[in-house]
């Protein structure tokens, strides 16, 4: 530990300490930038995936008519599942939109017009089979985890504003959640990274779902354990 290094720093003579000491500094600052170095790469290359992926998503939704059959795509690594309805409150069983928000007329239009302002919606379901973040060390430890990525848009694939929306949504209600289990989203833009990590704002488990007032990349992480020099956040 500490204590014991610097006792050997102490039985050595003053320059030949602080030349190691130097040099623990100089290593210890190089496996810090190495890291984050990797962290870039990583999150770089799972956001060019996803740019592409939700670009091709989007095409797609485009061309469907609402209430259409979701369409189901499978990769070795995801489940992506996509759809265009008038009512998200019934969509998946694994999540649930509160109504009324999320409950438009059957005959909502796709395009917003100026006698009906308000469209159906469009939604990107992702499955993961593996954590795509599992290099980051803000992954709470765990024995078992589950990573997906909601996103609700208007039928037109345009932003949904989501700010007010309450009772929040809820996710995972596949699983039976115990108090331990920990929920989580991916903040892209965490301060102090190099491409985000694991955070509770916004995110919460109720003893039933993970629930939550945003949607983007949200993990459940059952019987979690937050790792050393990060806290709930």
């Amino acid at each position: 530990g500490d204590a014991e290094e610097q006792l050997l720093y102490d039985a050595m003579s003053p320059g030949v300490a602080a030349m190691l000491k130097e040099r623990r500094r100089q290593e210890e600052v190089a496996a810090f930038n190495f890291r984050i170095e990797q962290d870039r790469n990583n999150s770089q290359r799972i956001t060019r995936i996803i740019v592409m992926r939700d670009t091709i998503a989007k095409s797609l939704i485009a061309a469907m008519i609402p209430n259409e059959r979701p369409q189901v795509f499978g990769s070795a690594t995801f489940r992506l599942t996509i759809g265009k309805t008038p009512d998200l409150t019934t969509v998946h069983p694994h999540f649930e939109f509160p109504a009324p928000y999320f409950k438009r007329p059957p005959d909502s239009p796709d395009e917003p017009t100026p006698f009906r302002p308000l469209t159906g919606f469009s939604y990107m379901y992702v499955e993961y089979f593996t954590n795509v973040y599992s290099w980051s060390r803000s992954n709470p430890i765990s024995n078992e985890s589950a990573v997906v990525t909601l996103i609700a848009m208007q039928a037109n694939t345009r932003d949904l504003e989501m700010r007010s929306v309450d009772p929040p949504i809820k996710l995972f209600k596949q699983f039976d959640l115990y108090s331990n289990a920990i929920c989580m989203y991916w903040d892209r833009f965490a301060p102090n990274t190099a491409g985000g990590e694991w955070s509770t704002k916004g995110v919460m488990n109720d003893g039933d779902s993970c629930i939550t007032t945003h949607l983007s990349d949200i993990a459940v992480f059952m019987d979690g354990t937050i790792p050393s020099g990060h806290a709930l956040v």
